[in-house]
């Protein structure tokens, strides 16, 4: 079947989207154009920010909110530079309307995208800074989906049109703020164009995914940018995508399910449209042979189910595009598509029968209640193994919370929003046996909050804790040079309240670490 064989082909990660390049550039330019007192506010600057939108996504949205006031306060009070305090203030902003959109207070979210579009068309202009035109054109994705959300879906597909021709060269403005211009555009690398390009296609792709036939029709017939995509050397999806969607919406099923079976085939590619189209498959099957489908339905809504936001035992690295991720675990890295929550709920209410979240439906009670306490590498993954028959993850939510522990170690976060982040753990994790081997940062927390929980304290002679923790470290290291990526800044901060600051660099080699083994140890 086209759609099981693109469901199971790898996820391909294109050398144009394999890493964030704007904002290698600007902490490039940051570095070059700021002393180093005001670098290293800009880094707090920008690893608060991180923070927030950590505690964003963790829905502890009162204290994201917090932890932005503590940016602004720290860039105010730190430095009377006026290109980082414009810099500053501009991605302050901008992370302030992703906050305001998850608080669904779009009219604030407006307000935040059209402050930080002045701010960065500002640093464009007087800085040259063209490649901050990137971020703007972000914020200009995020309005559409604040349309979107306020109702406003004629005005989102327009304003989509408009960015895609912009990007490709045929238009010179956009409807919202100023300062567009085909030059900033050309300064743009190609790479994170056809990022960016990929992201407003999706956007449109998931607003018609939601409109009655009517609704959608009348929508796509004033959408035309597809069309500009016919044998595009990476972007030939989209207009692959809109022949299909035209003889979805006029009806004519046979040519569409002919030319679907090739594009499902292919698997998901550098938009979400893939799954659109899934979408768009299901309900013609509901349309013309609900019955026989039905088993093919339900098949695409577990599938669904199944997905996961991160790898179990590991974590995700970004790329220049927002669904997809660089998943990480122990010896390997992969590209991910991660959906939309919007998107993964029609996918999943397409089931023919009432879906049902094996992963949820299971977890009414525990019938079991344990932490492992221990040092990393002093037994985490020996007492999952032990307790396989309880629900256990590896490292559940690392990064999340060893960037959270960090936060709270370091002052910038409280005790209690601490605890409100491992509360939050607790309740969507419903682990039985929780091996994570950063729980030891707050067992006062757990002892208190858990009474009822049992606690595993593991030990490890010195010498082969301190051996195998040291090949951790290396092998992270390696896979990180190997893959062309720095070291995440959150495994840097780990390290540094575990044991104090040290050069990492001393991990590069073998030969490296002996020469440094005794600083080290």
């Amino acid at each position: 079947m086209a759609y099981q064989k693109g469901l199971n082909s790898p996820v391909s990660l294109s050398d144009q989207f394999d890493q964030t390049l704007s904002q290698e550039t600007i902490d490039t330019f940051v570095s070059s154009s700021l002393p180093t007192g005001d670098q290293a506010v800009y880094k707090t600057i920008m690893h608060l920010i991180g923070v927030a939108a950590n505690l964003r996504k963790q829905t502890l949205l009162i204290e994201s909110r917090k932890i932005i006031e503590e940016a602004k306060a720290h860039l105010s009070s730190n430095t009377s530079n006026k290109l980082l305090q414009l810099l500053g203030t501009a991605c302050i902003t901008q992370a302030e309307s992703e906050l305001c959109f998850q608080l669904q207070d779009y009219q604030a979210t407006r307000d935040c995208i059209r402050k930080s579009l002045q701010y960065y068309q500002v640093l464009e202009q007087k800085y040259t800074l063209s490649v901050l035109h990137i971020y703007r054109m972000q914020q200009v994705l995020l309005w559409i989906r604040t349309c979107t959300k306020a109702g406003l879906e004629s005005q989102a597909i327009d304003l989509a049109k408009e960015a895609i021709e912009y990007l490709c060269g045929y238009g010179g403005q956009l409807s919202i703020s100023g300062g567009w211009s085909i030059i900033l555009v050309q300064d743009i690398p190609k790479q994170s164009r056809y990022a960016l390009i990929a992201q407003f296609a999706s956007e449109v792709g998931c607003i018609l995914s939601r409109q009655s036939d009517q609704e959608a029709s009348m929508y796509f017939s004033r959408f035309h940018a597809w069309e500009h995509f016919a044998r595009h050397e990476l972007l030939q999806e989209i207009y692959d995508w809109g022949i299909l969607k035209k003889a979805f919406l006029e009806k004519d099923y046979q040519l569409y399910l002919t030319n679907c079976i090739s594009f499902l085939k292919s698997g998901r590619r550098d938009t979400l449209l893939w799954d659109v189209t899934v979408l768009d498959l299901c309900s013609c099957c509901k349309k013309l042979k609900p019955d026989q489908t039905a088993d093919f339905l339900d098949r695409v809504s577990e599938n669904i189910i199944q997905m996961r936001d991160i790898p179990l035992g590991g974590y995700s690295l970004p790329t220049d595009l927002y669904y997809k991720r660089i998943f990480v675990v122990k010896n390997d890295s992969y590209p991910a598509f991660v959906l939309p929550s919007e998107l993964r709920s029609l996918l999943k209410n397409m089931a023919a029968r009432p879906a049902v979240d094996t992963n949820k439906s299971e977890l009414t009670t525990r019938r079991f209640h344990a932490y492992n306490v221990g040092m990393p590498r002093s037994g985490c993954s020996s007492i999952m193994a032990l307790f396989e028959n309880y629900r256990s993850v590896a490292e559940y939510k690392e990064r999340e919370s060893v960037e959270l522990i960090t936060a709270w170690k370091d002052g910038w976060i409280s005790e209690e929003t601490l605890r409100r982040y491992i509360h939050y753990r607790h309740e969507i994790g419903h682990l039985e046996m929780d091996t994570a081997s950063f729980n030891h940062f707050y067992l006062q927390i757990l002892i208190k909050d858990f009474p009822e929980a049992k606690f595993i304290f593991t030990i490890r002679d010195c010498y082969s804790w301190v051996n195998s923790f040291l090949k951790m470290i290396s092998r992270w290291k390696k896979h990180f040079l190997d893959i062309g990526q720095n070291m995440p800044y959150w495994m840097l901060g780990y390290g540094r309240i575990l044991f104090g600051t040290y050069d990492w660099e001393w991990f590069n080699s073998y030969e490296a670490l002996q020469e440094n083994l005794d600083s080290l140890v």
